[in-house]
């Protein structure tokens, strides 16, 4: 049987033109020390992960960059311990009917997991990651930069995923990726604890990058659980550059529902879902960035996120907390 395709649409190249300006400055939360950064108008269930301690690097050499850039990462893990050591603005949630400081810096209702947090920031932006993606090297015979598979569970090692989930700005959801029966299962649980909101996957850094300028878009063949997922590509080398983000809709599988994770792609459930670059939207923590192209000949990362939210404020009309599941077969350039 043909498998079914589906294109979403949801915006448009004048979207992109016309999309609202981002002027807000972004505030950095010292007590946690990184990824609590965000600007003053965005949401906070931002799909992406801020290098800790902006620094002004311009004047420096590449190697003196490199080196203080891939100390980053563990002096965050430090600084996020200690926003947890008493005298710290970093409580638990007052009890009923009791004041509560309004110098406070943040409410936790859940414990945070420093150690899934330390865990993150290692995997993403430890000093090996940071000196690839300033310093890429070719990395040999392992991928055509020009073919159009990027990922399928036939060929797992194309792209490294990691979780990148709200543990990064203290939330408590929770995600992974495994490979089975040559299916990727991205799955967790989803809470708005803590401000929280979103899980995602995100791949480390492709090099050299990805040269998809004569294709028109990308495949996914998925099967999912009824929610509303985003396509994340970056065409950086920045952590913290611009993510486009393309929003599908999911059908509920039955083999989703029944609790059979089984199957190799083929399945009458699996379908394609076309997603165009035109319908890729610039973001940055979740807010349309304008008057911007999205550089198709140097794809650097893919991310796949379940967020409450979609673009400047607007909420995923599909989004529900709890557990949710979605199984990639493949994802390629058409």
């Amino acid at each position: 049987m043909s498998a079914r395709v589906r294109t979403h649409n949801r915006a448009s190249a004048s979207t992109r033109t016309h999309a609202h300006t981002h002027t807000a400055s972004p505030r950095y939360d010292t007590a946690l020390g990184t990824a609590t950064a965000r600007h003053a108008t965005a949401e906070p269930h931002s799909a992406t992960f801020l290098e800790p301690f902006p620094l002004s690097l311009a004047a420096d050499a590449p190697m003196v960059h490199a080196m203080r850039m891939a100390l980053m990462p563990l002096l965050a893990v430090i600084h996020a311990g200690q926003a947890l050591l008493p005298g710290h603005h970093f409580a638990k949630a007052p009890a009923q009917g009791t004041s509560h400081s309004r110098t406070s810096l943040a409410v936790m209702r859940e414990q945070w997991d420093l150690s899934r947090f330390a865990q993150t920031a290692l995997f993403f932006n430890g000093p090996d990651q940071v000196l690839k993606r300033i310093l890429p090297q070719p990395q040999g015979s392992a991928r055509d930069p020009s073919s159009p598979l990027i990922w399928s569970g036939d060929r797992p090692d194309l792209l490294e995923w990691g979780p990148l989930d709200d543990v990064v700005m203290g939330g408590v959801s929770k995600s992974s990726f495994t490979v089975q029966n040559g299916v990727g299962r991205f799955a967790g649980a989803i809470s708005t604890e803590n401000n929280g909101g979103f899980a995602g996957c995100r791949s480390r850094a492709i090099t050299p990058p990805l040269q998809l300028q004569r294709f028109s878009g990308l495949k996914l063949r998925v099967r999912g659980d009824g929610k509303r997922y985003k396509l994340i590509v970056r065409d950086d080398y920045n952590w913290n550059g611009i993510a486009w983000s393309f929003s599908f809709d999911t059908e509920p599988a039955q083999q989703l529902l029944d609790g059979d994770g089984s199957g190799d792609g083929s399945g009458d459930d699996f379908v394609d879902v076309l997603a165009p670059w035109a319908s890729f939207v610039p973001t940055l923590f979740a807010r349309k960035v304008p008057l911007v192209q999205l550089k198709t000949d140097s794809i650097t990362a893919v991310q796949l996120t379940l967020s409450k939210f979609e673009y400047d404020s607007e909420l995923n009309p599909a989004f529900s907390t709890g557990p949710f599941e979605l199984q990639i077969a493949s994802i390629e350039a058409f």
